[in-house]
């Protein structure tokens, strides 16, 4: 018995079962269905989620067994104030996807992040918060020591909290924001891939600790000078164009790094 390919993105009308059935096809051959939601096929294996893509009312309206057994999900439209407040009517908790690792969702403001990643589950590795008018990291997301990735991309962050929790992170995802400025980094030493493109940085902290990095976009900040590289040894992509630099500190030691 085999899962589906890992590149398939699933919705409502995609479902596929541990033995590949699903799909529109069969939602219009007679199986339950509540609000474009599947809700029962008796007789029939579980469903395996690989990535699906849903509303969070059309979760809400899931059958808890098969909601369960969510780990990749993908919110479909941006969460407001007044759709948080109708899913937490309903009684919705995070803790209704016990195997969720990956969580992609938009949210219209601070406000509504803040609720919204309050309860998160302690066991997401990847927590993707692109294009939101975020000013600020909710505070909770700094807590969620497990991930792996995490995105902030695209958003009106100014300035960044303390993150030397997120000790894990691999790839953390800050570019298209208007930050001017980057707290003490030291602790990620996980990372390898750190985007900070299209901001307005005029300075960097010591990257020294960063010893796993590999890809560090720079590009289109307002930096004057870099802080020593040399121990950036396994960095393979600097991007650093559109920025206002003169000199260049020794880059010797920078053997991975194919071009610059």
């Amino acid at each position: 018995m085999s899962e589906p390919a890992a590149s398939d993105v699933v919705g409502h009308d995609g479902l596929r079962d541990a033995e590949g059935h699903g799909g529109e096809g069969e939602l219009q051959g007679g199986h339950a269905v509540a609000g474009g939601v599947l809700v029962g096929r008796p007789g029939r294996p579980p469903f395996v989620r690989l990535r699906v893509s849903l509303s969070l009312d059309e979760l809400c309206a899931m059958p808890p067994d098969d909601r369960g057994t969510l780990s990749k999900l993908h919110v479909s439209y941006m969460i407001d104030a007044a759709q948080w407040q109708r899913a937490r009517d309903s009684g919705f908790r995070w803790d209704w996807l016990p195997k969720l690792r990956l969580l992609s969702l938009g949210v219209d403001g601070p406000e509504v992040a803040d609720a919204v990643c309050e309860t998160l589950p302690r066991c997401l590795q990847e927590l993707q918060l692109h294009h939101s008018p975020l000013a600020k990291v909710p505070a909770a997301v700094c807590t969620l020591t497990a991930l792996q990735q995490l995105g902030l991309g695209h958003n009106q962050l100014t300035a960044l909290p303390d993150m030397s929790a997120l000790t894990a992170l691999q790839t953390l995802d800050l570019g298209h924001n208007q930050l001017t400025a980057l707290p003490d980094m030291s602790a990620l030493t996980a990372l390898q891939t750190l985007h900070l493109d299209h901001n307005q940085l005029t300075a960097l902290p010591d990257m020294g600790a960063l010893t796993a990095l590999q890809w560090l976009l720079l590009d289109h900040n307002q930096l004057t000078a870099l802080p020593d590289m040399s121990a950036l040894t396994a960095l393979q992509q600097l991007g650093l164009a559109h920025n206002q630099l003169t000199a260049l500190p020794d880059m010797g030691a920078l053997t991975a790094l194919p071009v610059l």
